[in-house]
Parts: structure tokens; C-alpha cells; sequence
């Protein structure tokens, strides 16, 4: 592979540079207007579009937000542009490549396109849309390992048309990751919360084969405790087939939450996960995890020589349902173990406790994190080697 460090000004001065950024960030609502809750994944992106106008380089630079079907004007990258003018005053933003092309003969030297998304066959790796993608630059560069698990046109495709090299932020995430890989001090400890099962099942699966122990958050656990016959209450989750998760829940490496708090008509309600059945009115919702697991996932965290953590605990945007999220992350924070967090929700996280310098990295991704770390070939990288 080749860096992006490794290019001179001699080599980029003038060339028109396709950069692809990862900018999917979430939104909060202050005072009536929608704001961006955590902009890491933005200023992870500054590295490289420094050195690239520091060289005299033309950018046009690639991003998506959220999943939208076509055209949808609420996932429209006009708000991120509005955060990149904050640093970036010259930025222009475009919503088609006529625009783009326009800007370019215009001599703009920052271009934000919009939402990458909203083009027909970005999704589906289309060579088509990759080419005329490609015809807007004569040089590509990844720099969204979030997004490189994903076989995507701007990701793959477009690597079959230009030289394609290896953005700063993404060198940061492949150094720090491969320390993980390449050199692993027992105990590894992995926890995995969030809500998406569905497309962790596998990951945690493959994690199995290098992790010592993982423990599981209530939203990941929610499925494997209503597999095992506990009940869950109105517990929203996604459908997993059974036998997917009768492997998980068979692994001795897996830790369950031993205790929950659950949300009633009373209110906050911690409960022994045993007691679960016991309970006659069913109007329930499971959002955090209990003492006793804080307790007992805090001695794991302890004593690890490696921690990887992707997804919350529980409902940490509400102050009732914070507790397990936020014990965890001081109990990493205070390891003396090589220590990695990810995904979106989770590093928001940490950034609002002020913890992110404790850790020894911050990833920009959370999927294509575990991915990576659980041996899994990304396309994205794949496709730049």
C-alpha cells in the first residue's frame, strides 16, 4: 500500500485529489436547532486535508451520512459543510458533479460533494458510477476506515481507475490496530454493547477465536437472554435466528449481565436477571445493566492486558439509564491495558466524559473495527493493496 504521507509537493501540487472521509456523525437537538453531538470523525479528517493544501493539492472530498434510499434532504451534508467552514473558510459545497466540475475549473482548492449516497449506484459498487466518479480527479484517497467494511463504489470500484492510496487517518487506525493483531497480551477483553445484533453475531463469533472474554451490553444481551428463555419485557431488538445465537450463548468466553435496570411505570427498576420471570406485569424495557455486572465486568477490565470496546451498555443518553456505560468507561479509562474504543455512540461517549486521552486510541470505526480486529478482510483495504 501507499501513504499518503509518502506523496511530495512536487507530486500532488495542482492534481485534483478525490478524498474519501467517513463524516457519518450524529446529530442532537439544542435549543431548537439540530447540532452535531460529537465531531470526531470530522476532525479525524484534518490530518489529511491539511497536508493536502499544504501541498497545493485541489480536493473534492467524499463523504456519506446515514442510509438514505435516493435523495432524502434530512441527510444532506449541508450541515457538516457548515462545520467544515469553521476550519476551513474557502469550502465550497456542491450537490452535483456538474457543480463540482464547475467549482474545479473555478480553481476551488476544497470541495465537499454532496452526500455520496444520494448517487445511484454508490451503494452497489456500481463500475459505471465508479468511473464517472473518477473522471472528477487523477488521484483517490481512503481516508474512512469506518465505512471500508463496505463494498462501496467511492470504497472498491473506484480503485480500478485511479492510483488509490492510503489516507493519514486511516494509516493511524491500521498502525494502532495491528499492535492489537500482531502482539496480543492476555488477557484480551472485548466489550460489545449497542443494539445492532444483527450484524455483530457474526463479529462476536470471530472474535471468539482471539478474545479471552467478551462482555456483552444489555442491548446485545436482550436477544441471548430471551434465547436462553428469560423474558425481556417490550425490550425492542433486532430478530436473530436462533441458532446464531445458541452459539454465543454456549461460549464460555461470552459474560452475560448478571443484573438490569428496567424501565416501568415506576421508573428505574434494577433487577436480578433470575427474577425476570417473576415479574407479572410485562410493560417493561431493559436499558442498562446492574451493579452486579458493573461489578463483575470492572474485575475482568482490571486485570486485561488488552481492551477493545464497541457500543454502550445501555441507554446512556438518559440520565437514568447512564450508570453501566459510564462505570465501564472510567474502569477502561483507569486500566493499565493497551486500550481501544469505537463506533459512534461509544466514542461520543467518551469524549463527553472526558476520557478520550486515556485511551491509547480512538477509532473512527465501530463495525469496520471489530471487523478488522476479528480477522475479517475489508474490502476497502483489500482494494488498496
Amino acid at each position: 500500500m501507499k501513504f499518503l504521507r509518502e506523496y511530495t509537493r512536487k507530486e500532488l501540487d495542482g492534481k485534483q485529489v478525490l478524498l474519501r472521509v467517513d463524516y457519518n456523525v450524529a446529530f442532537v437537538e439544542r435549543n431548537g436547532k439540530k447540532v452535531i453531538s460529537d465531531d470526531y470523525r470530522i476532525t479525524s479528517s484534518f490530518a489529511s486535508i491539511d497536508y493536502l493544501l499544504a501541498n497545493n493539492a485541489k480536493i473534492i472530498v467524499l463523504a456519506h451520512f446515514g442510509d438514505p434510499k435516493g435523495v432524502d434532504p434530512i441527510l444532506t451534508l449541508q450541515p457538516i459543510s457548515e462545520r467544515l467552514k469553521d476550519r476551513y473558510a474557502d469550502l465550497e459545497f456542491a450537490k452535483t458533479f456538474e457543480e463540482v466540475s464547475q467549482k474545479s475549473k473555478e480553481n476551488k482548492h476544497l470541495i465537499l460533494l454532496e452526500n455520496i449516497r444520494f448517487f445511484e449506484g454508490e451503494k452497489e459498487n456500481s463500475n459505471e458510477f465508479a468511473t464517472k466518479l473518477a473522471s472528477l480527479g487523477s488521484l483517490y484517497i481512503n481516508d474512512a476506515f469506518a465505512v471500508s467494511h463496505r463494498p462501496n463504489a467511492s470504497v472498491v470500484a473506484i480503485t480500478k481507475h485511479l492510483p488509490s492510496i492510503v489516507g493519514m487517518q486511516m494509516e493511524k487506525e491500521l498502525t494502532n490496530l495491528d499492535k492489537i493483531l500482531t502482539n496480543v497480551t492476555h488477557p484480551f477483553v472485548c466489550i460489545v454493547g449497542g443494539a445492532k445484533i444483527g450484524t455483530k453475531v457474526p463479529l462476536i463469533n470471530n472474535l471468539l477465536s482471539r478474545a479471552d472474554t467478551v462482555l456483552v451490553g444489555s442491548g446485545i444481551a436482550c436477544p441471548l437472554l430471551r434465547a436462553q428463555g428469560y423474558a425481556t419485557g417490550k425490550t425492542i431488538y433486532e430478530a436473530v435466528e436462533k441458532k446464531e445465537l445458541t452459539m454465543l450463548f454456549e461460549s464460555h468466553k461470552i459474560l452475560l449481565p448478571q443484573d438490569v435496570v428496567l424501565e416501568t411505570d415506576k421508573g428505574p427498576t434494577p433487577i436480578k436477571i433470575s427474577d425476570l420471570n417473576t415479574i407479572s406485569n410485562q410493560e417493561y424495557v431493559i436499558l442498562d445493566v446492574g451493579e452486579e455486572t458493573i461489578k463483575e465486568y470492572t474485575k475482568y477490565i482490571a486485570g486485561a492486558g488488552i481492551i477493545v470496546w464497541n457500543g454502550p451498555l445501555g441507554l446512556f443518553e438518559n440520565p437514568d439509564f447512564k450508570k453501566g456505560s459510564e462505570a465501564i468507561a472510567h474502569a477502561i479509562a483507569n486500566s493499565s491495558a493497551f486500550k481501544v474504543v469505537g463506533g459512534g455512540e461509544t466514542v461520543s461517549l467518551v469524549h463527553g466524559l472526558g476520557l478520550a486521552d486515556k485511551f491509547d486510541f480512538v477509532s473512527t470505526g465501530g463495525g469496520a473495527m471489530i471487523s478488522y480486529l476479528s480477522g475479517e478482510k475489508l474490502p476497502g483495504i483489500e482494494a488498496l493493496k
